[in-house]
């Protein structure tokens, strides 16, 4: 969609790290980027809590994978909240652990680094309230790294605040969108 309208990307935690990579590559249409709580994978000093001591391809034990999918969940929505989900979309949510552990091998590649130098569009890296150290230690280091770039604190929010602060995250587009021109 980039390449066909002037877009201004938002991505939400491996979201956002996949669109800092896209403005790096400056895309024509783009007119601005913005992040929600991404890591950066590829940075010595990011925590693999998910990867396995050098894990760089996949395995066929889907069991494993699930089993790292759940307590990604809990760790992200907590165990009350995980529970209170229904069976079914607990199940999808474990199902989803390989291709998650697949995107969290590919972000550590060197094609997947951002050059951060290349970005020319207006950037804002927002984290949450309840932002947890290393995501706070993100935004600082991409707001070193651009400049020119916004950052963001998310009031009352903490990692799945693009279910519980949708409406602070549209405003924060609409916002970026007014300022180029866009609304």
């Amino acid at each position: 969609m980039v390449a066909e309208q002037p877009s201004i990307v938002f991505g939400h935690s491996i979201g956002g790290t996949i669109a800092l990579n896209l403005a790096s590559r400056q895309p024509e249409n783009l007119l601005g980027v913005v992040t929600y709580e991404s890591p950066l994978l590829s940075e010595p000093w990011w925590p693999q809590t998910w990867l396995l001591e050098g894990e760089t391809e996949l395995s066929d034990d889907v069991s494993a994978y699930e089993e790292r999918a759940e307590r990604f969940m809990i760790t992200v929505l907590g165990e009350n909240r995980w529970n209170r989900l229904p069976l079914r979309t607990r199940q999808t949510r474990k199902t989803e652990g390989r291709t998650m552990i697949a995107e969290m091998i590919s972000a550590r590649w060197p094609s997947a680094t951002t050059n951060f130098q290349a970005i020319k569009v207006p950037t804002i890296s927002a984290v949450g309230q309840y932002a947890t150290r290393r995501h706070r230690e993100a935004q600082a280091t991409i707001l070193s790294m651009l400049p020119e770039a916004t950052g963001v604190c998310v009031r009352d929010a903490d990692h799945g605040a693009h279910l519980s602060h949708a409406r602070a995250l549209a405003e924060i587009l609409n916002g970026l969108a007014r300022d180029l021109g866009y609304h």
